[in-house]
């Protein structure tokens, strides 16, 4: 991250189950995911963990920014309009959501970390929890 004007914001939608037709999920959603894996396709140990899973994910480019809730409205966007066909998906293959927001920011760059009450709202609609990944660095 030297050199690197920080805060940089990603915001990742995760869709997992232990069983899915990922093919059909990009075909309904009529989104190419940025990455999709089988459960066969992961670690043996991660197998054998019983952690594996079908996973469908769609991320946003890692940017410089100072709004959490606005990185997270750029992914949203995208998936306006299809919470009825995500929540049809989730119903179909016993699927789980969720929203990872990853930060890079330097201790005295902190970027705001809120979600407005329209972000929680969606998120809710399709059944998504949200998670925060923060790594800060010596400015």
């Amino acid at each position: 991250m030297e050199d690197q004007v920080l805060p940089l914001i990603s915001v990742g939608f995760c869709m997992t189950s232990d069983s899915a037709d990922l093919e059909k999920i990009s075909e309904v959603l009529n989104l190419i995911p940025s990455k999709s894996r089988r459960k066969n396709e992961w670690p043996q140990v991660s197998i054998e963990a019983g952690i594996a899973c079908d996973s469908w994910e769609i991320n946003t480019k890692q940017v410089t920014s100072m709004s959490v809730d606005a990185e997270c409205n750029k992914l949203i966007d995208i998936l306006k309009g299809k919470e009825v066909v995500i929540q049809s998906l989730c119903k179909e293959y016993n699927m789980k959501t969720h929203f990872e927001v990853i930060i890079h920011m330097n201790s005295n760059e902190t970027p705001a970390i809120f979600l407005e009450t329209e972000t929680v709202t969606f998120l809710a609609t399709i059944n998504a929890n949200i998670g925060f990944d923060i790594y800060t660095y010596d400015a």
